[in-house]
């Protein structure tokens, strides 16, 4: 999570300045943030790619440059040490934990990335949660914890977006809300699917016991 919220420090840098090194620096940040958890980094790369496209103050062949080499900026950062354990001998290192074949690629793409969207998560116990499906983000598990400011938060972004409306391409206020309630509302979606094994990607690591 620091590294994401690091990323996005970056990214609204880059939309503010137009500069290249700060969307290099948000790439490397959700690269990082990759080979700490795996494709759940990525949730918000849909949301960074959308604001600095929409709002920063370059013209538009050279935005799409630029979030392409953020692209190869977030890759390299990310598939440094997947390439040395994929490539290493696997008697000379440990197992990887969590895949069937020894396989960091088959852990990184399966079960830490896709089969956490399908429910299928070979070596896993796949979708035990009663609530799954669109209101999972309100059901027991998260209900009492965050979840009861999303509607506050999704009717902010509405009244943010009609006030911004007419507002120029690179206004701030707008860019803010495309990046930040476009990372809620990729990850709520994501989190919603009917056949997600978990709420892991949004749950919060405390939780308060119940008094006795």
């Amino acid at each position: 999570m620091l590294l994401l919220v690091a990323g996005a420090y970056a990214c609204t840098r880059a939309v503010e300045s137009g500069h290249t090194k700060w969307l290099l620096l948000a790439g490397s940040c959700v690269g990082f943030g990759f080979l700490a958890k795996m494709l759940q980094a990525l949730l918000v790369v849909p949301a960074f790619g959308l604001v600095y496209l929409v709002a920063a103050p370059t013209p538009l062949r050279k935005r799409i440059w630029q979030l392409l080499l953020a692209g190869l900026a977030m890759v390299g950062s990310a598939g440094w040490w997947l390439a040395i354990v994929q490539l290493w001998p696997a008697a000379d290192r440990p197992y990887i934990g969590g895949s069937q074949t020894n396989s960091i690629l088959e852990l990184a793409l399966g079960y830490n990335g896709f089969g956490r969207l399908t429910g299928d998560e070979t070596g896993g116990l796949g979708n035990l949660n009663q609530d799954a499906g669109l209101f999972r983000l309100f059901g027991s598990e998260m209900g009492g914890q965050i979840s009861w400011l999303l509607p506050a938060a999704l009717l902010l972004l509405v009244a943010l977006l009609w006030v911004s409306g007419k507002a120029p391409r690179t206004d701030r206020t707008r860019a803010a809300v495309l990046l930040w309630g476009g990372w809620l509302l990729v990850t709520g979606l994501v989190s919603a699917s009917p056949r997600a094994s978990s709420t892991r990607i949004t749950r919060w690591p405390w939780r308060p016991r119940s008094p006795r």
